[in-house]
């Protein structure tokens, strides 16, 4: 008995050792991994990597600075050639919050998958917005190739995003210096000998831009093009009659054969310059020159855009009957003959504002009338250009053609709804409906877009004493025109609003209900909306006659006031959105906020309409 006793106490000590082996292992893989990691972000910032010669130090210290460096463009905003979140001090736009960066391969690759979804959801204005980018950051990458060519001269120098000065050649020279004990013999550098090139590379590398999906729709060729899924650089990967070409920068520094750098690349269209080759002299015995020679890639910390902001479309007073999928806001027989939408713009502060200063008339620069096809096809792509290139292709297509979620447990909601989209962490585009009430209204961002089209359609409700109900179009794109040289106070900035916003993590739920208690809820995520008395039936959304009469043959307080998307409203309120100011990053940029929004609003109806405003008890 002792001894079987003890064959099995001796049979779980083994097993209780294996198990600890097992745990010790586990632990020091996930230790290791961090490690790499950890190496891996050291290494991409320029630091601590080990040189086989001081000149390979020269070119990564001075490919390294030039990551850093950044200048602020008239159509992007903040461009480099690193990708960098909105924490910088010196990228701030007038509300205090720091604006981001975009790399020029961010953009190439974006631009490029926008133009793919255009291609494949045949909307000519998008496809035009898009080709009107591509030539404007053409522009934008020889100012800023320019300013890095005098960067790397002796003396240079360019700004980082807090505005420090960066010096690559006094970099790439004092690495220089520092590394000289790894020479051999007697010698010495020859002051002033060091030389920084910029240029490219005969043969590309592979990027950190990902190709669209599916990578089918990318039409590229897997040998040359691409790589395990993404682009190679120094190579045109030609789409719709327009040129993309990617330059060689990836996660990480790295050096590259020097036979393989060239300033003047023959056979392309145009290139991105990204790769620094640094040459000096160095002598030997007192009078033996030697030549030395390296060259190295600069790196893109890629931006993993978080929450790049919301499109909704909103019917505050129910819903229309001739709009069922967002394809119908554009190809709706019903909005066939609307009126072109009346553009406007806040020029000297957000609408409304405390001076109560009036929006000035807009333009539409797309091809075509301002049509309501036509705002929404270049919102649409505004939105579009917010996700960047990890954007889900075949979603932002599909979503064109997806039913609104409409549907409640009765089979209709008795108030407003709003149906948001917004792209998740892996680029994919999700869909949740809350319910609304007519306000809050947001506000129209300094220097943005907001266009209106009053009687764009008109719907007969069923009903023995039915009346023509009339809709009005309402068009805000907060993100129209990015960056603080022509974007305003917020630089095209998402705005910040809780009924769009969802935590870092949370899920986005395609199925919504209101509960008894007036909050708007879906699993885990909760939206609590003001149930406000909405008015009498009548004249919803015009001024003045009957928008004040309840539905008893009382009054009541306006609901919305005047035929407008404000309330009536021209200087702040509660019940009005507006833009907060701070410092360092915005809560935009981890947390989505309203980057575009159209809403359908009633203008008139009566009591036989099923669209009917009646007055709603407070919660």
């Amino acid at each position: 008995m002792k001894s079987a006793l003890t064959r099995i106490s001796r049979k779980y000590r083994m097993a209780a050792g294996s198990t600890l082996v097992l745990v010790i292992a586990v632990t020091a893989g996930v230790i290791i991994l961090i490690l790499l990691f950890a190496l891996s972000y050291t290494r991409l910032l320029g630091g601590n990597q080990e040189q086989k010669t001081a000149i390979e130090a020269a070119s990564i210290a001075a490919a390294k600075d030039l990551g850093r460096i950044v200048i602020n463009d008239s159509n992007f905003g903040y461009i480099g050639l690193s990708d960098a979140a909105p924490v910088g001090s010196a990228t701030a736009a007038a509300d205090g919050f720091s604006m981001p960066v975009y790399g020029l391969n961010t953009l190439v690759g974006t631009l490029r998958l926008d133009l793919i979804i255009a291609d494949k959801t045949n909307n000519a204005t998008m496809k035009y917005f898009c080709k009107q980018d591509l030539a404007n950051l053409k522009s934008a990458k020889d100012k800023l190739v320019t300013a890095l060519q005098a960067a790397l001269l002796p003396g240079g120098s360019g700004k980082d995003i807090d505005g420090a000065v960066v010096e690559p050649y006094a970099s790439a020279e004092k690495a220089y210096e520092e590394n000289k004990v790894r020479m051999t013999g007697d010698s010495r550098y020859v002051k002033g000998s060091l030389k920084l090139s910029l240029g490219c590379l005969s043969q590309g590398v592979q990027t950190n831009i990902p190709l669209p999906k599916p990578n089918s729709w990318a039409l590229v060729d897997t040998s040359d093009q691409s790589r395990s899924g993404f682009y190679v650089s120094e190579i045109n990967c030609p789409y719709d009659g327009e040129d993309f070409v990617f330059g060689s920068i990836s996660n990480n520094i790295k050096l590259v054969n020097t036979q393989l750098f060239q300033t003047a690349p023959s056979g392309l269209p145009y290139t991105i310059p990204s790769v620094v080759k640094a040459d000096a002299d160095q002598m030997y015995d007192k009078n033996r020159i030697v030549h030395l020679s390296a060259a190295a890639t600069a790196a893109s910390v890629f931006d993993p855009k978080p929450a790049p902001g919301t499109l909704s479309i909103a019917f505050p007073d129910g819903k229309p009957p001739f709009i069922a999928t967002p394809y119908d806001i554009l190809n709706s027989p019903a909005l066939s003959g609307a009126p072109v939408m009346t553009v406007r713009t806040p020029l000297t502060d957000d609408f409304p504002n405390p001076s109560g200063t009036a929006m000035s008339p807009g333009s539409y620069g797309g091809i075509g009338p301002s049509t309501i096809r036509n705002i929404f096809s270049e919102s649409m792509y505004d939105w579009l250009k917010l996700a960047g290139s990890k954007l889900n292709a075949q979603d932002a297509a599909d979503m064109m053609t997806n039913a609104l979620l409409t549907a409640g447990p009765s089979g209709a909601y008795t108030t407003g709804y709003m149906d948001i989209f917004r792209v998740d962490s892996n680029g994919n585009i999700t869909q949740k409906l809350v319910l609304i009430d007519p306000d809050p209204f947001e506000v129209v961002s300094n220097k943005q877009l907001y266009a209106e089209s009053k009687g764009a359609a008109t719907s007969t409700p069923a009903g023995k004493n039915a009346s023509p109900t009339e809709w009005d179009v309402y068009i805000r794109d907060q993100v129209n025109k990015p960056g603080t040289i022509n974007g305003g106070i917020h630089g095209g900035r998402p705005l910040v609003n809780p009924v769009v916003a969802l935590t870092p993590g949370s899920k986005f739920k395609t199925i919504c209900r209101r509960d008894t208690a007036g909050v708007i809820a879906s699993g885990n995520d909760v939206f609590s909306v003001k149930l406000a008395d909405m008015g009498g039936s009548g004249d919803g959304a015009s001024s003045g006659g009957s928008a004040n009469a309840s539905s008893s043959g009382g009054t009541a307080p306006p609901c919305f006031g005047p035929r407008d998307d404000f309330g009536g409203a021209t200087t702040p309120g509660a019940s009005i959105v507006s833009f907060p100011s701070g410092t360092g990053m915005p809560g935009t940029y981890l947390q989505n906020g309203s980057a575009v929004s159209i809403r359908f609003r009633v203008a008139t109806q009566n009591k036989a309409s099923t669209q009917m405003l009646t007055k709603k008890k407070k919660n």
